[in-house]
């Protein structure tokens, strides 16, 4: 503080100031821009957000229930205010506020998939689930996250013609996500009848899979699809509509026969907590005995992420998946995206567990 204190002296009693000249063409939207008022009710969100960012949560809340009675048409309001009950740790309140925005027709996809990832977390229905998946990706159909665990929560809800169409929608599949995405696209294609999309997958599968378990759920899968090769295949269309036949003349019963069932080894599914994102800047880090303690400036706010398993986390963009962590402020101030699992610690005020770390 002494430092800073002194920079600011120095500062205020300067006479001159170090500059550099670039000799730059700039566009007309910046020699000139475009004013134009702010509406209340934007301005009143900013006001509100920046109280809850200085831990005034008190005061932020009151800001946030003034635009509700003011605006109560606005989703704008309630998502805020599940955000901010959110970061209390009152996950009753989150759901029901992101209740209420979607009542009021929110047009925020992260909000729609954060609320499917509370609704699974409280045991709530797989249907409603579905539902706001369904919503995430209608309002953004890039948004991988949502749409690859709608594909799985229709595989929970055995849709699988439905979690077929989802995954097919995917344009890339991470490598964390890779064996479970390919076994669950072998077994839906198994139980809508189509065998060689199955095994197709399926052999996709074992080339990703890592470890004896996975190997051996592939081995099992594959064997399953081999032990009636002479079947006929259903379509995901459906079997055409057979002629309608005599009821045959009844037979006298025979006795009963030990059956050979087939047996298919069901898919297990990947942790149904999504992962939330950001990037910005990694301005410092706070080490805290084995854990550690994020800060990091995303679109002008600053965002606290907890690393509680330092050796878990997957590192990316760094030299050999490897990243030296140093304490203390951020010289470098380096960009970063990171995801992490949506966990609130009202005692290290933040708002996450980090599983993904990568440097840009």
């Amino acid at each position: 503080m002494r430092e800073v204190l002194a920079d600011l002296h120095a500062y205020v009693r300067g006479d001159r100031f170090r500059g550099l000249y670039f000799d730059v063409t700039l566009e007309k939207s910046a020699e000139d821009p475009d004013i134009q008022p702010v509406a209340p009710l934007e301005s009143g969100l900013v006001l509100a957000s920046l109280l809850a960012d200085t831990s005034k949560m008190n005061e932020a809340r009151q800001a946030y229930m003034k635009l509700a009675a003011e605006y109560p048409a606005s989703p704008e309001v309630p998502e805020a205010l599940g955000y901010l009950a959110w970061r209390q740790g009152n996950h009753d309140d989150v759901r029901a506020d992101f209740a209420r925005a979607v009542e009021l027709g929110s047009k925020n996809a992260r909000m729609y998939y954060e609320y499917a990832a509370m609704a699974g977390q409280a045991g709530d229905s797989g249907k409603l689930q579905i539902k706001l998946l369904r919503k995430a990706v209608d309002l953004d159909p890039e948004y991988y996250e949502a749409r690859l665990h709608l594909g799985f929560q229709l595989m929970s809800e055995s849709d699988y013609t439905g979690a077929l169409a989802a995954f097919a929608r995917l344009k890339r599949v991470e490598p964390e996500h890779a064996f479970a995405f390919f076994q669950a696209m072998a077994y839906a294609a198994y139980r809508t009848g189509d065998k060689e999309g199955a095994r197709s997958s399926a052999k996709r599968a074992a080339e990703v899979a890592a470890g004896p378990d996975q190997k051996t759920q592939v081995e099992q899968l594959l064997a399953s699809l081999d032990q009636h090769p002479g079947e006929r295949l259903r379509t995901m269309e459906g079997a055409p509509e057979r002629e309608p036949q005599p009821d045959p003349e009844p037979e006298p019963e025979k006795p009963k026969a030990l059956q050979q069932r087939e047996t298919v080894v069901v898919p297990q599914m990947p942790r149904r907590i999504p992962l939330s994102s950001v990037e910005g800047t990694l301005d410092q880090i706070d080490c805290l005995g084995n854990t550690a303690r994020l800060r990091i400036t995303a679109a002008g706010r600053q965002v606290r992420l907890l690393i509680d398993k330092p050796n878990a986390i997957d590192v990316r963009g760094a030299k050999a998946g490897s990243f030296t962590m140093t304490c203390g402020p951020q010289k470098a101030r380096s960009p970063v995206r990171v995801e992490f699992e949506p966990k609130v610690n009202n005692e290290l005020g933040t708002t996450g567990l980090v599983r993904v770390l990568e440097m840009k």
